[in-house]
């Protein structure tokens, strides 16, 4: 694997991340074969470059490793390497995601001038899971977020809000993204929250049960699963209050993860 690429400061401050040497260590470690694998899943407009995931995943925190990102003296560069390829822009969203615990609003600022770019599903996830969810709710602007993505255009911009929920679930953060800030918390089981935030669970769900878009509904409809997996009560009572009812795509999200759980709790309880 490629070494992170370095911008050297001969007055012997911290170095900082070159976006266009960071490019092309991912080239390098890029392959047509993934790259051909990867458009049949996605065509972002800045391009694939094809590197694999567990690569990219490792490139990162290799990287972070090295040279951890600091905010705002970083933001400029961190918004360079985003307009690159697709792999680029997941460097920096896991970059980005590092500096939660030391300057989130600058990593909330970050991710909402990404928003104005994302337009693939993968992007989507990373953004608002990692950056848009945790960064809104460490700077109490979480409605505001919601509010902005919901109301979006793009489908892309309305999935990574709707992924928000994500971070309002303990469950371990997912995706090659997410290396950096597995080792800023120091465990491969890393999550945003210890319990589920119901409160704005029921506002972002809510906000996004009328969407018919393919990805947002198939985006809520992991939410609601992750949800109900780890309140199953709170979930059904959030879907048994939505005026209208609830698409039958994530009424039977809920109802087929809530009747797993009681048939494993039934399970056990035999033994």
């Amino acid at each position: 694997m490629g070494e992170p690429a370095l911008d050297g400061d001969p007055a012997g401050r911290q170095a900082v991340m070159d976006p266009a040497a960071v490019a092309t260590t991912l080239q390098s470690l890029a392959t047509d074969e993934v790259a051909r694998k990867r458009r049949d899943h996605i065509r972002p407009l800045r391009g694939i470059r094809g590197v694999p995931e567990g690569e990219l995943g490792r490139f990162l925190h290799q990287t972070w490793e090295q040279t951890p990102p600091k905010l705002p003296r970083d933001s400029a560069a961190l918004r360079s390497m985003f307009l690159g390829a697709w792999e680029d822009g997941i460097v920096a969203i896991g970059l980005a995601a590092s500096c939660l615990g030391t300057d989130a609003a600058s990593v909330l600022a970050l991710g909402l001038d990404w928003l104005e770019q994302v337009d693939d599903v993968a992007t989507a996830d990373a953004l608002g899971w990692l950056v848009l969810g945790p960064a809104s709710l460490a700077t109490d602007r979480f409605d505001e977020v919601l509010d902005d993505t919901a109301s979006a255009h793009h489908p892309a911009v309305r999935r990574a809000g709707v992924i928000m929920g994500m971070a309002l679930l303990p469950t371990s953060i997912q995706g090659p993204a997410a290396a950096a800030l597995r080792a800023v918390l120091g465990t491969i089981e890393g999550r945003i929250v210890e319990e589920p935030r119901t409160s704005e669970l029921r506002a972002l769900c809510s906000a996004f049960a009328r969407d018919d878009d393919p990805a947002v509904r198939k985006g809520l409809r992991r939410v609601l699963g992750t949800w109900t997996e780890h309140d199953a009560a709170a979930a059904k009572r959030w879907m048994e209050g939505v005026p209208g009812g609830v698409h039958r795509m994530l009424r039977d999200e809920i109802e087929s993860t809530a009747a797993k759980i009681e048939k494993r709790a039934a399970r056990r309880g035999e033994r």
